[in-house]
């Protein structure tokens, strides 16, 4: 009797733990960055450039992009409205609008069902006058 009370318990505990772990983990989008940084250089005033930056759905559920930021209104992102497949890519494009001269730094926040906190990708360079 006491055998089969300790094999029903440690298969509870067996069952919890495994069940939690794959919950945590492995059953869920996953979403890698190809890039998440890029510098353009020096580019030309007035003559808008743009990024993609491309990723990767390893998890084993759809990835959903729930909302995509810019830091400013310089900076304009597109990205896919549908949910990505495991496995599959996809990519964000940013168009950096390059009016004023001077060094720049700006952020695309990107938040997903992979993670609570957003991915930031950078975009930087300097506008020199056209």
């Amino acid at each position: 009797m006491k055998n089969i009370f300790t094999v029903l318990f440690l298969l509870f505990v067996f069952t919890c733990y495994g069940q939690s772990y794959l919950g945590n983990s492995s059953n869920r989008a996953v979403i890698t960055w190809k890039n998440d940084i890029h510098d353009f250089g020096k580019i030309k005033q007035g003559k808008p450039v743009f990024i993609i930056y491309k990723f990767k759905n390893d998890g084993l559920k759809p990835l959903i992009i729930k909302k995509v930021v810019s830091s400013c209104g310089c900076t304009v992102p597109e990205y896919p409205r549908i949910p990505i497949r495991p496995m599959s890519g996809g990519e964000i494009k940013a168009t950096f609008d390059s009016k004023k001269v001077g060094v720049f730094s700006k952020s695309v926040s990107v938040t997903t069902n992979a993670s609570e906190k957003p991915k930031v990708l950078i975009l930087k360079g300097e506008v020199i006058p056209g």
